[in-house]
């Protein structure tokens, strides 16, 4: 069975922090994809050495979920949470990957590209996928869940803070943030604080619930 905070308690120990050691955090995502019969695709990254790890359907799913495994501190809020939970709705839910998608980058933090240099792996996705974007019902961004209630925010703010594509006004109007207590948030984010200390069991749960019946509804 997967357990949310044994697998944010490894990806935090591999310390993906700022572009390094992202091939280990990458090896932990791959191995528990392996290990539960879930097929993958690499895409690599232009100016960073890291990939996307997309998981699911790549010609027409209904919803893209877009989460990162990259950190600038420990990361165990940002955003190992946003990656345990679409890991655990892929493992437990097996006719999941065939209605939908799920991205795993491996360069959202921080990148070479200018002047936003945040989102970076997400834009790659878009400048190879957009026509999925474009077609899919929905886009959620799964981001800092699991330190209170889930929240789907829409806005410019959010849109520029988590998901900045190149095209984003032709998916805004469908695209979410999601996210915990953006208050909880702010108190450790990018810090030394993002420890798995702050992240609850419940709310973890209670995240990954609600992000499979919004996407399992017809």
């Amino acid at each position: 069975m997967f357990q949310m905070l044994h697998f944010i308690n490894q990806l935090v120990a591999c310390e993906p922090r700022l572009g390094k050691n992202l091939a280990e955090a990458e090896r932990l995502i791959v191995k528990t994809l392996k290990v539960n019969n879930l097929e993958f695709k690499l895409q690599a990254l232009k100016i960073e050495k890291a990939n996307n790890i997309l998981v699911g359907n790549l010609l027409n799913p209904r919803f893209v979920i877009l989460t990162h495994f990259d950190a600038i501190g420990p990361g165990a809020l940002d955003n190992a949470s946003g990656v345990a939970v679409c890991l655990k709705i892929l493992i437990n839910n097996q006719d999941f990957k065939k209605n939908n998608l799920v991205i795993f980058s491996g360069s959202e933090e921080k990148s070479k590209e200018k002047p936003i240099y945040w989102g970076y792996g997400y834009r790659q996705f878009e400048a190879k996928y957009q026509n999925l974007l474009k077609q899919s019902r929905a886009i959620y961004v799964v981001d800092c869940v699991g330190n209170g209630q889930l929240h789907f925010f829409q806005g410019d703010y959010y849109f520029h803070q988590a998901a900045p594509l190149k095209n984003l006004s032709m998916v805004k109007d469908k695209l979410f943030i999601l996210t915990g207590s953006v208050k909880h948030l702010l108190a450790v984010c990018h810090t030394k604080k993002d420890t798995v200390d702050g992240l609850s069991q419940k709310y973890l749960e209670i995240s990954y619930q609600r992000l499979v019946r919004v996407c399992c509804r017809n």
